[in-house]
């Protein structure tokens, strides 16, 4: 950050994965000085995948929208529809409001119900995620234990409700 100030050069953070905390929303422009974050819309702020929030210094954020039709030029922006716009938007006010403890309760308990949905199966293992560091989100890893029989894999898979059918591609 000191570099780009000392030599006139805006200073951008790819933070995409850094939300979770909601404080990181501000952490990189107040806190660290950066003239603009750019976060994911999709990942755990669990908008639209197509969409993504830029905050910072405003001449930066304005300049943007230079990217966006009808001009066009390399590095394009995506096309994104007032639908994914307003599903970014719901994305923050949740974030805003409900907070990250409720959020870890509410993946914990998704968590709990997937393990014990899955427990009993042969040929896998379970490995259960938290919440990490780098905004990687919850989730329970399946392994299938080496040299289970494909076919008996998924032959089992077929039979639970729901039917899931597996694929050797």
């Amino acid at each position: 950050v000191e570099i780009g100030k000392a030599r006139g050069v805006p200073v951008i953070v790819d933070a995409a994965y850094e939300i979770p905390p909601k404080e990181n929303l501000w952490y990189y422009t107040k806190e660290v000085g950066v003239d603009a974050a750019i976060f994911s819309g999709g990942k755990a702020l669990r908008g639209p995948s197509s969409t993504g929030l830029i905050v910072g210094r405003k001449e930066i954020v304005v300049s943007c929208r230079f990217h966006a039709r009808p001009n066009g030029g390399v590095g394009f922006a995506s096309k994104v529809g007032k639908e994914e716009v307003v599903g970014l938007y719901a994305a923050i006010k949740r974030l805003l409001e409900v907070g990250e403890e409720d959020h870890y309760a509410r993946c914990g308990r998704q968590m709990d119900y997937i393990e014990s949905e899955l427990k009993d199966m042969p040929f896998l293992h379970l490995t259960r995620h938290e919440h990490g560091s780098w905004g990687d989100e919850f989730g329970v890893a399946l392994h299938i234990e080496e040299g289970s029989p494909y076919k008996d894999v998924r032959a089992f898979m077929a039979e639970g409700t729901p039917y899931i059918e597996l694929s050797s591609q």
